[in-house]
């Protein structure tokens, strides 16, 4: 099994990443599952792999929509087979993460950052999976890449996101620094903004 950055690639993940071995071609060998199959009956003839992959994911959206995660995972990943756009992966990223699913979604998140390199959000969903797995130190990367992605923008999300995850690294002065960015950016994140500094401040006493 290969490494990046510390985290272990799932082998399924890997090769339906590359539209090899993976997830897409598995679902292709094996029995359909039901969700699988009313995805497949939404192609029509002549369609071209642009329209197959939109097609999946019009069922994926459906699937998650309702909560079934499971299957909108899979669904996606014949989406992802036909064409490589980050959304599909984000998409993706989103139903592992609901399945508690973090190295798997550390990996789709990190196939969109490389697809769209300037978009912050991505930075921001892959540093909280970061959380997860407990790498601390690469999630505070990812989440200063975003803050710096985000300046221009006028975006509070980033700054608080990261002070979220300077708390649980019980760094409280830059946690502190970060909440207050955060709502000079934007008087809306008053609130959440109040219950984290509360948090940092009993820790800190």
């Amino acid at each position: 099994m290969s490494k990046k950055g510390g985290i272990v690639s799932p082998k399924a993940q890997d090769g339906a990443n590359r539209g090899g071995d993976g997830a897409g071609d598995k679902n292709k060998k094996n029995p359909l599952n039901p969700a699988v199959e009313r995805a497949f009956a939404e192609l029509k003839e002549g369609m071209s792999d642009t329209q197959k992959a939109y097609a999946f994911q019009k069922v994926a959206k459906q699937l998650m929509e309702s909560m079934n995660f499971e299957d909108a995972a899979a669904v996606l990943s014949h989406a992802i087979d036909a064409q490589h756009v980050a959304i599909f992966f984000t998409q993706r990223a989103t139903c592992y993460r609901m399945l508690h699913k973090w190295s798997e979604a550390y990996f789709d998140y990190s196939f969109a950052t490389r697809m769209e390199p300037q978009t912050a959000s991505h930075y921001i969903q892959r540093g909280l999976v970061l959380v997860k797995l407990f790498k601390y130190d690469m999630a505070i990367e990812d989440l200063t890449t975003a803050v710096e992605l985000d300046y221009s923008t006028n975006s509070s999300s980033s700054y608080y996101n990261r002070g979220i995850i300077y708390t649980e690294m019980d760094k409280h002065e830059e946690a502190l620094a970060d909440f207050g960015a955060a709502l000079a950016k934007d008087a809306s994140q008053a609130m959440p903004n109040q219950t984290f500094q509360a948090k940092v401040l009993n820790q800190r006493a």
